[in-house]
């Protein structure tokens, strides 16, 4: 499962903590700080119908399609009193405890009594009233809810209110216990008579700009960002929607967040992304604060700004949001980095298998990593999720001999490719596959066969298209504590008898190494090498010299293995 997220506003995110929103208890009503959770359905109108929550509860347009800019929102729709959206019924739609609905409206003068803004339709109450509805009342606006025995309603703000022909905030919330109403984000005095729950029955869409009773209860006028959350908001209220809480970030993010407070003009805003705290004036990377001037899209209500995480140390962020108001929104959050590949280098056998890892900097599990092969096994391309220190380990097989370029990244389009732009490891793995080679190691023991005197092993040929041996050796004199590294081969050789398992014309290779030892201050050159693979096991059959070192090896190996591979 790829771990790359939908984010509310649509863009993908790979992998982020939440500060804990609190919850305000009073007797049995539940009014809530804004969490992304909770949002049930977000219509922003800007000339679509398109749900902008993460629930996918789009609506279809009926009627005269008239939509109209609206300063700082993007667009508006213009409803006709013959024209309604309609959502279909979800169980989302149906919050049975506590519940918000808020929109923009605007209009010049009353619409008249009952006119719609939002509701739920109820089949079984034949229309009289629905689940919950936000509509003008007896001319001004009012907010109820629906139960089996009737339907309860918020105090009603005035016509001169509302319906002044200026945009304003409205909103009706219910508790658990009590129906409220909110206009520019200050309630109207009073609320609803008690009530313990909304009530639902068979198939009831969701209308915005209308109700059905028989006849269409059509509004006239301008409605824009409706909003339905599962909780009972308090106002005003600030919600983080990108990151996500404890996800891991790469690259270029978008932090996005949202405000409301009533106030259509828009206010400053303060932001920022600070390393391992929340705390003011400490530790800022990103932001408008603490001496840094990066600009937000910032239109009053909405936030967006973009980062560029490559810049800064994997670690745990905190972005803080105060759009003012005494709202204080904020999110810790996951940087990553993908560090360099492991090994860099590496030399098998045709037909094995070779194991590549990489870290993301971040302590966090489940992180898909690519790992995207080019060259002689291009489909061995594939992927591993990040384990609790970060890292990720990839194995596949060499099938083909030749040279293999392995590259690390978080595949953010799911092409299955690592693509420019896409965060990837700070260095690639090249693989060689070797068709003729000399593979394997052991050690070599006193006569005692007691104490291990030599210790040896590594991988050394040819791949297709290479005029020259390549590889990696290494061979360790335990009695001096000599460590000898050899990259370098030349004079490579094959000869003696048929070789067995696997089954090759030659036995026996010689070549010629140059490397480094400890404690040498100039590379160690012209190193012999003879290897005679003798058969299975191993142990006790196969044999190696060594000369050119100050000290000379040439015996039977005590344990180990040795295969000796050539291609007529």
């Amino acid at each position: 499962m790829r771990n790359i997220m939908k984010s509310a506003f649509g863009g993908k995110k790979i992998i982020s903590i939440l500060g804990a929103l609190a919850l305000t208890f009073a007797f049995v009503t539940k009014v809530s700080a804004a969490s992304p959770d909770d949002l049930v359905g977000w219509w922003k109108l800007d000339q679509n119908e398109e749900d902008s929550s993460t629930n996918n509860l789009d609506g279809n347009l009926v009627g005269n399609e008239n939509y109209v800019t609206h300063t700082g929102f993007g667009y508006a729709h213009n409803f006709d009193g013959a024209t309604y959206i309609e959502v279909a019924d979800n169980p989302l739609l149906e919050p049975v405890d506590t519940l918000t609905v808020e929109a923009w409206v605007k209009r010049s003068g009353s619409p008249g009594g009952a006119k719609y803004i939002v509701s739920k339709y109820l089949p079984d109450r034949f229309g009289s009233y629905s689940s919950y509805g936000l509509y003008s009342g007896s001319g001004g606006l009012r907010f109820y809810v629906g139960n089996t025995s009737g339907w309860t309603a918020s105090p009603e703000a005035t016509a001169a209110q509302v319906w002044n022909d200026t945009w304003h905030h409205v909103a009706g919330t219910f508790d658990g216990a009590n129906v409220k109403l909110f206009v520019d984000g200050i309630q109207v005095p009073g609320s609803g008579s008690t009530v313990s729950d909304i009530y639902y029955s068979g198939t009831g869409n969701l209308y915005i700009g209308s109700y059905y009773n028989g006849t269409w209860l059509a509004f006239t006028g301008l409605i824009d960002d409706v909003r339905i959350w599962s909780k009972a908001l308090a106002f005003p209220y600030g919600v983080i929607f990108d990151p996500k809480a404890d996800e891991v970030y790469f690259g270029i993010t978008t932090l996005r967040a949202f405000f409301v407070d009533g106030n259509s003009t828009s206010s400053p805003v303060n932001w920022a992304v600070r390393y391992n705290t929340c705390d003011a004036n400490t530790n800022t990377r990103f932001g408008n604060v603490d001496g840094h001037s990066d600009l937000p899209n910032w239109d009053g209500s909405n936030f967006s700004a973009e980062i560029n995480t490559s810049i800064v140390d994997p670690g745990y962020y905190c972005f803080v949001f105060n759009p003012g108001s005494g709202v204080r929104e904020t999110r810790w959050f996951y940087i990553g980095k993908l560090g360099a590949l492991s090994p860099e280098t590496a030399y098998n056998p045709v037909g094995t298998t070779h194991t590549v890892s990489t870290n993301i900097g971040v302590p966090v599990a489940g992180v898909e990593v690519l790992f995207f092969v080019d060259g002689a096994n291009p489909l061995a391309t594939g992927t591993d999720e990040t384990d609790t220190t970060g890292k990720a380990e990839f194995t596949y097989p060499g099938n083909n001999p030749g040279t293999d370029t392995i590259t690390a990244c978080i595949d953010q389009n799911n092409n299955d490719e690592c693509d420019t732009g896409e965060p990837a490891s700070t260095t690639t793995s090249t693989k060689y596959w070797l068709a003729e080679y000399v593979t394997g190691g052991g050690n070599v023991k006193d006569s005692n066969g007691r104490k291990v005197i030599w210790t040896f092993g590594g991988n050394a040929g040819y791949f297709p298209g290479s005029s020259e041996p390549v590889g990696q050796f290494q061979l360790v004199y335990h009695p001096d504590k000599k460590v000898c590294h050899f990259n370098d081969f030349s004079n490579f050789e094959f000869s003696g008898e048929k070789a067995t398992n696997p089954e090759a014309p030659y036995n026996t290779v010689s070549f010629i190494a140059n490397g480094m030892c400890n404690g040498e201050p100039v590379p160690v050159e012209g190193v012999s090498f003879v290897i005679k693979d003798s058969g299975e096991p191993g142990a006790n059959t196969d044999e190696i010299q060594v000369y050119g070192l100050g000290v000379s090896l040439s015996g039977r190996i005590s344990e180990g293995n040795f295969q000796v591979h050539d291609i007529e």
